[in-house]
């Protein structure tokens, strides 16, 4: 019978059969083949011996040839005894024997090479072999083990992508295939050189491979070292920059003729430098036309991003007339309108024509720019002038009148002086004078930043409603810390001191410890100016409440739909949500992150208010009276809690911190002074000491003890350490609210669960 691969090997009685082309006689005697059986006539339990060569077809040709011959090949011989064959002592060429009693069938031979990536069943009818798996059960013929080679294509440039694959910066990226012997790539099932693409954009090409350590040029896929492998290659894409163009322009008095001298175009690779030569210059001299300057003045470095350009200019030969070799501008500081010279003018010389320059505004006291801060010109011939124009600066002068009738307020230039208006009058009192902080305001000094002047009163009848003691043993009248009333930005008002309107009445509210409730940006910066969340307003008012207050309304639920556990504000939210402190939309949203306007933060404030206050439905600002939070921006402002700008609250714009600060410093009857600060207190580069906001600021951030004069001045004593607020968060969500020194207390009695 004719054997086909996976056929076993019957053996058994007498028996004639054949494979692919060859015949194996009765008697068992072998006949020119490579693998056959001898002996006796095969029977049950004969003797006999199953010889095959294992060989690899290097020269495929469908042969055994000589130095073939593998002798490293496993050969078993499966059937009801296993045999293992054993290579012949004097053959090196890859002969197997199977040799001893060969019982009855059937067995089947199975060639196996963990090393071989395919076996090849030899076909005498066929110019190719079939293809077998490793290790696949084959028997009755030639067993061929085809041999393969692997070629790696690798690609170091992370300017392009190895079939899609790209390299990080400083790393490889690479594709391997399989090669048969001596055959070439399009000779080979299954393989192909993998695609090399630049990145899209960019100015690098692939230009080839090169066999890895080679010094020769790169080589094409085609060349003969991939027609026949023999070995194990690895090969190396050449990618590279493209060469990038660049362009010499000419220029006459500031003017390309290039209908005589027209642009000229080059190439160079990105970082090459094209120095400007002598003959370069020398090539766009013009008749009547002499050599100026470049740009760039000495070589350009090719870019790969950028317009690559090299710009000569001339300018018209003067004869015997001498020109300037160098021309100067002039910078000129103005007043806007009347034109009256505010700073000494600029003179700058030694500029080359058609030469760019920039200047900048300088900074003058008491004026802003009221144009461009920075103004570029291009050097032509003739006069070069920049002019910055300014501004006065305009500042706004507020009377509170303490109870009495009202003064109208006033804006006054910088440096200017203040009106004295007329006497404001209040039954039961008589005026004494205008302050600014604790001293008389002196009408004659100027003006030189947002005021506030306080009315000061004598009660009738000998006591002092002012800045002195009361007669016969009165109580005196706390001092004001004034913080002015602003319009850019908006002072959220003033400290109210009549007795009659008093600062007290807030619930809820530690006014003792002079907390930093405030913390910086970076080292350096606290940013009053800036504006703050509704998250951040929810965290300051959440770390003030006393700890009763907090205690009592402590929670980590809420039933805003962006305000979640595990966020860093949801504690605050919720404790101050449950505290009847803060409110959300109607969509059921808080908006945690978005910024709080002057109404919101003036409805928390009002909140804190004690029942002593009650909303008598008028004193609307001109703006708030149809505003959903006109009641609560009239408690805090009667509650001397906040001011607007003149009649205006502007309630829908955001409020900034430092206005915070200076609102809940007055709900704590913080009142800070400046000359009675400690020296190595922390300072803010963004807090400048002429500013209207300094002394808060300063209080909000710098935690502290204080001592209290007759007359209510805030003398500071000691400086502390700042407050760790997110270890003692920990603590409050560890004790439902509470301090862990209170929990620990309250834990030492008798407790029933």
């Amino acid at each position: 019978m004719t054997l086909q691969a996976g056929d076993s090997l019957t053996v058994g009685g007498s028996v004639q059969f054949s494979g692919v082309g060859k015949t194996f006689g009765a008697d068992g005697n072998e006949i020119k083949n490579d693998w056959s059986i001898s002996g006796n006539p095969i029977h049950s339990s004969a003797q006999g011996t199953i010889r095959g060569r294992v060989y690899a077809d290097a020269n495929h040709n469908g042969a055994y040839d000589e130095g073939e011959g593998l002798a490293d090949t496993a050969v078993t011989l499966t059937g009801p005894s296993v045999r293992t064959a054993s290579q012949a002592e004097t053959d090196d060429n890859g002969i197997y024997t199977f040799c001893g009693l060969i019982d009855s069938g059937p067995y089947t031979v199975t060639i196996s090479n963990p090393d071989a990536e395919r076996y090849y069943f030899a076909d005498d009818e066929s110019a190719k072999p079939v293809a077998f798996a490793a290790g696949q059960i084959i028997a009755g013929a030639d067993f061929v083990l085809e041999e393969y080679q692997e070629v790696t294509f690798r690609l170091d440039s992370e300017n392009a992508s190895i079939n899609g694959k790209t390299p990080a910066a400083g790393q490889s990226a690479e594709e391997k295939i399989k090669v048969r012997y001596k055959a070439s790539i399009d000779e080979t099932e299954g393989a192909s050189v993998p695609d090399v693409i630049p990145v899209p954009g960019s100015s690098y090409v692939f230009t080839g491979w090169q066999l890895a350590g080679a010094a020769e040029n790169p080589i094409s896929t085609t060349d003969a070292a991939l027609k026949a492998v023999t070995s194990d290659l690895t090969y190396v894409a050449v990618v590279s920059d493209a060469e990038k163009p660049y362009t010499i322009q000419y220029y006459y008095d500031g003017q390309q003729l290039t209908g005589e001298k027209p642009d000229e175009s080059f190439a160079a690779k990105t970082g090459d430098t094209i120095d400007v030569t002598e003959d370069m210059k020398a090539a766009g001299a013009l008749s009547g036309y002499v050599f100026h300057h470049a740009e760039p003045s000495d070589a350009l470095i090719i870019s790969g991003t950028s317009s690559n350009i090299i710009k000569l200019y001339y300018l018209s030969d003067p004869g015997d007339e001498p020109g300037p070799d160098t021309w100067q501008y002039t910078v000129k500081y103005l007043e806007q309108h009347t034109n009256h010279e505010l700073h000494a003018e600029k003179v700058v010389s030694g500029k080359v024509l058609h030469e760019t320059v920039t200047e900048e505004a300088v900074s003058i006291e008491g004026y802003d720019t009221a144009g461009p801060a920075s103004v570029t010109i291009t050097i032509e011939a003739g006069d070069n002038e920049i002019v910055f124009y300014y501004t006065v600066r305009q500042y706004a002068v507020s009377f509170n009148a303490n109870g009495g009738s009202a003064a109208a307020g006033q804006t006054v230039n910088h440096g200017g002086t203040a009106a004295r208006p007329a006497n404001p009058t209040r039954s039961g009192y008589t005026f004494t004078n205008w302050n600014l902080g604790t001293a008389a305001y002196n009408f004659d000094s100027p003006v030189t930043r947002d005021i506030t002047l306080i009315a000061q009163w004598r009660r009738n009848g000998g006591t002092d409603g002012g800045t002195g003691n009361a007669g016969g043993g009165g109580n005196p009248t706390p001092p004001t810390t004034t913080i002015p009333d602003t319009q850019t930005p908006l002072d959220p008002g003033t400290t109210i001191i009549d007795q009659e309107v008093p600062l007290a009445g807030a619930v809820g509210l530690n006014d003792t410890d002079h907390f930093a409730y405030v913390i910086g940006y970076d080292e350096d910066h606290v940013r009053p100016l800036a504006n703050i969340t509704r998250a951040e307003a929810a965290t300051i008012f959440f770390r003030l409440m006393t700890d009763d207050f907090r205690q009592a309304n402590w929670t980590t639920a809420n039933s805003f739909s962006d305000v979640k556990e595990g966020d860093w504000y949801n504690n605050a939210v919720s404790t101050c949500a449950k505290a009847g402190i803060l409110a959300g939309y109607e969509d059921g949203s808080f908006k945690p992150n978005a910024n709080i306007t002057r109404a919101e933060f003036a409805a928390i404030a009002a909140r804190f208010l004690d029942d002593s206050h009650v909303d008598d439905g008028k004193g609307d600002f001109s703006d708030t009276a149809d505003h959903w939070a006109a009641a609560y921006i009239r408690l805090a402002a009667k509650a001397g809690r906040i001011n607007g700008n003149g009649s205006r609250f502007d309630p829908e714009d955001f409020i900034i911190r430092a206005q915070v600060m200076t609102i809940v410093n007055r709900m704590l009857d913080r009142t800070p002074d400046k000359g009675h600060m400690l020296p190595e207190m922390k300072k803010w580069a963004d807090n400048p000491e002429d500013a209207w906001y300094y002394e808060a600021v300063q209080e909000a951030t710098n935690e502290h003890d204080y001592n209290r004069d007759e007359v209510n001045v805030e003398t500071w004593t000691v400086l502390k350490e700042g407050t760790d607020w997110a270890a003692l968060e920990l603590g409050w969500a560890a004790n439902n609210g509470a301090p862990a020194s209170k929990t620990e207390d309250a834990g030492s009695g008798d407790t029933q669960s």
